[in-house]
Parts: structure tokens; sequence; C-alpha cells
């Protein structure tokens, strides 16, 4: 399988946050993690690309910590990525720089008024498009950031990450309110990276408070991204619907918050027995398991 987008995308944004080298092997080679690591080039980072045969890409990048981004020249493209506008404004909304965001037609017409509202919030100067609803998006970085308690209207894990990464350089602690449980990569990989966030039980049905403290350093570390498990239950729901097939995918994350097709698909009756693959990289998302 492809390596996991969205896992590719946190790798290398706190690659990038952390003082150091970090190595992000399996990683996904799509358009919208290249807007990412451009976009954090501009921003002052090293990083190098290379490919295997198999389409997966390797990552090295090299950071003077997020302390030591600098303002772009140009302005930065984020493409169709909007992950990578939502995300890395919430890293610039604690720092000092001034940035602005912006991508293709389809991305200037993606919401961005639930980050920009609690990020304004916590104090910082944030401006967008049409009413501060529409990118491109401008973060005009220098104050200090305080701390939220913050209930999203959406459950989304763009815009949780996004206050979560900002609470990094909040004084006191940050928490996210979730009405239903959304995937949780962003708080394992800040776990693994030697940054403590508490993750409870929400007052609603199925929903989830997670929270962190400012302050805390993001370490560097060396991985291996999780196959795509998207990509995966295209396979998987093939197989299911022939009554000759075996097949057996290897290297798929299984992420519990984003495993629910292959746990349906088995209520339905498809035979999907799972194996854990050993890895060399961090355990800290469930992943790396094989499914046959």
């Amino acid at each position: 399988m492809p390596g996991d987008k969205s896992i590719t995308h946190r790798a290398l944004m706190l690659a990038s946050m952390a003082e150091g080298d970090s190595m992000i092997s399996g990683a996904s080679d799509g358009l919208d993690p290249r807007s990412t690591a451009r976009c954090l080039e501009a921003l002052g980072m090293t990083i190098g690309r290379t490919t295997d045969d198999a389409g997966l890409a390797t990552y090295r990048v090299r950071s003077s910590g997020v302390g030591g981004w600098r303002t772009p020249a140009t302005i930065l493209d984020c493409g169709n990525s909007g992950t990578t506008l939502r995300m890395l404004t919430g890293i610039l909304a604690g720092t000092s720089v001034r940035a602005t965001l912006d991508g293709d037609d389809s991305l200037r017409r993606r919401p961005v008024e639930r980050i920009v509202a609690p990020l304004r919030a916590m104090g910082a100067d944030v401006r967008a498009h049409a009413e501060d609803t529409r990118p491109p998006v401008t973060v005009l970085g220098g104050p200090r950031l305080a701390a939220i308690d913050h209930t999203p209207v959406v459950p989304s894990a763009q815009v949780k990450s996004a206050i979560l990464l900002a609470g990094l350089a909040a004084e006191g602690t940050t928490i996210v309110r979730e009405s239903a449980v959304t995937r949780d990569h962003t708080e394992r990989m800040l776990r693994a990276r030697g940054v403590t966030v508490e993750t409870s039980e929400g007052t609603t049905s199925g929903g989830a408070i997670v929270s962190l403290r400012g302050g805390q350093p993001v370490a560097p570390l060396d991985e291996r991204v999780a196959g795509d498990v998207s990509s995966a239950v295209f396979w998987l729901v093939a197989g299911a619907c022939h009554p000759d097939a075996e097949l057996t995918l290897v290297g798929v994350g299984v992420n519990p918050t984003r495993r629910r097709a292959i746990d349906l698909l088995r209520a339905m009756g498809a035979q999907i027995d799972e194996q854990r693959h050993e890895s060399n990289g961090p355990d800290w998302s469930d992943t790396g398991e094989p499914l046959a």
C-alpha cells in the first residue's frame, strides 16, 4: 500500500518542529505531502526526498527547531492540501514568522473559519479572505499565545491538530472537546516525540477530551509511515466480494480511530485476519500490522 498521507503530513511537520535530524521512510509520495515539504523548505527546513521502486518516499529533515523558522520570501503554496494549510497555520500561530498560505482554486473554496476563530481566541493574529472564511490565510506571528478550552462546531482532526500544535506555544493547558472522536494520529505522534498529551472520554456519547500543556519540546525521531488503510479498503472489499479471493496486505496502519471500514467488513461476514508486523520504527499508532 502507499504510505498513509495523513501520517506523512504530520511526520514532516513534527520533524520540522524538532531540533535535529529526522528520517521518515515509507512515506506517501503524493502531491499533498510534497506541498507540505515545499512549504516547510520555504520556512527554513532542509528536506531531502528519495523514492524507491515501490513508489514510497523517504524524507530526511534537518531543522533547528520551530524557534528557528524564518519568514518565507514568497507565499506558501499549499496546492490542493487542506491538511497543509490548516495544520501549518496552527504551528505558525505560535511563532514570530509572518506568512501567507494559499493554494489552488479548489483549496480556496474550503472553509478556514474553524481554525481562524480558535487561533484568534488564543491571541494569534490570523486573517483570511472573504470575512475570514476562505484562503488565503495570513499569519502575523509575534504575540505569546494563551491556552483555550475549545469545542469545535464540527469534529475535525485537522482543526483539533491545528489547535493542539498552536497549544505547544501557548501558556497553560490547551483543551479540545470533541463531540465525536476523530483520528488521533497527531496525539500519538506527539507522544512518540516526548510530548505529554492527555485523552479522556468526553461528556457526550462517543466524544473525547484532548489536552496538552504548552512549552513542551518536540524531539526528533526516525520512523516508518504505515500503509494507507483507505487504499487497503478497496482491496479488502474486492476480496470480500469474490468467493475465491485470497490476498495479503502488508504493513497497513490499523489505528483504532481509522480502521472502521475493516471492522464493518468483518461485521458483515468478511474473513479478515490480522497479524502484527514487527517494525523497526516506533509503535506509536498501532500501525505496521499486516492484514491477511
